[in-house]
């Protein structure tokens, strides 16, 4: 069978079961997942399992709580479902996800910390790439000033963390500029997304370009580390990937999204494989 398939008729049994807000926070793919196959079926039944599992994330009391990467994709999925369906319900959510997100961001130091625990002083580029993305969205979409001048300030960070000859850094100690961390795949793929977001929403053809060198880089000096990530690394790596397919027309991509798919063994089926799915939807829709 289809695994793209199987993986979605396992997460819409997950579905089903109405998992509760802090479970939803915890598989924001496995709804984008949802939503395309309700978008590709027409199924009234399943807009309405997601249209209830919307309700009860994003009026859940302690959504202060939610990951900093969670609040950023159901910022972004509230922002697409409201651009799609129109219903004001989104559009207020996706404006109640970026106040949380802003509530968040340590002004002083330039920078989302990872979590209430992590040391303060330390940026972190997967992070704030992601951050960053998810800000570019709300600036665009709800004409937001503080998100751009936000994400704008996080994008000149997560730049300067890249050096040509030695890669992007994960990691810097602020202020001293101390780095460490150059093959952490995940900061690559959320600067990848990052910049594209950026290109998209600020009209800059010079993100695309830093987008490239990226992406030039994982594939000429990283290549090995990525085919050993695990099945969700490797999704989300091959979504971003195709992405950069999709405005660059780069074959080296398609192939390169192509092998990630194609490694499969470890790739479980059910609800922890949604972004998966999603990654084998979206190639298939560009090749």
């Amino acid at each position: 069978m289809d695994l793209a398939l199987t993986l979605t008729n396992a997460t819409r049994a997950w579905l089903s079961a109405e998992p509760d807000a802090a479970t939803l926070a915890a598989h924001v793919a496995a709804l984008e997942l949802v939503w395309t196959a309700q978008r590709e079926t027409h199924d009234a039944a399943l807009w309405s399992a997601l249209a209830s599992a919307m309700i009860r994330v994003n009026d859940a009391p302690d959504v202060a709580r939610v990951a900093l990467q969670d609040a950023a994709a159901l910022l972004d999925l509230n922002i697409q479902l409201w651009q799609f369906t129109h219903a004001e319900a989104y559009r207020a959510a996706a404006r109640r996800w970026t106040d949380l997100t802003l509530a968040r961001f340590d002004a002083v130091r330039g920078l989302f910390p990872v979590n209430a625990s992590a040391k303060a002083n330390v940026f972190y580029v997967d992070v704030n790439a992601r951050m960053a993305e998810a800000l570019y969205h709300a600036w665009r979409a709800l004409d937001e000033p503080q998100a751009r001048s936000i994400a704008g300030e996080l994008l000149g960070q997560v730049s300067d963390a890249f050096v040509a000859d030695q890669g992007l850094y994960q990691r810097f100690e602020m202020p001293d500029g101390a780095r460490s961390e150059t093959r952490h795949l995940a900061a690559y793929t959320n600067a990848l997304q990052m910049f594209l977001t950026a290109m998209e929403t600020t009209g800059r053809g010079t993100y695309l370009s830093r987008a490239g060198i990226l992406a030039a880089f994982v594939l000429a000096q990283e290549w090995a580390s990525a085919a050993r990530l695990d099945f969700a690394e490797r999704a989300q790596l091959a979504i971003a990937l195709t992405r950069l397919f999709k405005f660059t027309k780069s074959s080296a991509y398609a192939t390169a999204t192509r092998a990630l798919l194609s490694q499969t063994a470890d790739v479980p089926p059910s609800v922890a494989a949604a972004a998966f799915a999603l990654a084998l939807k979206s190639f298939r829709a560009m090749a």
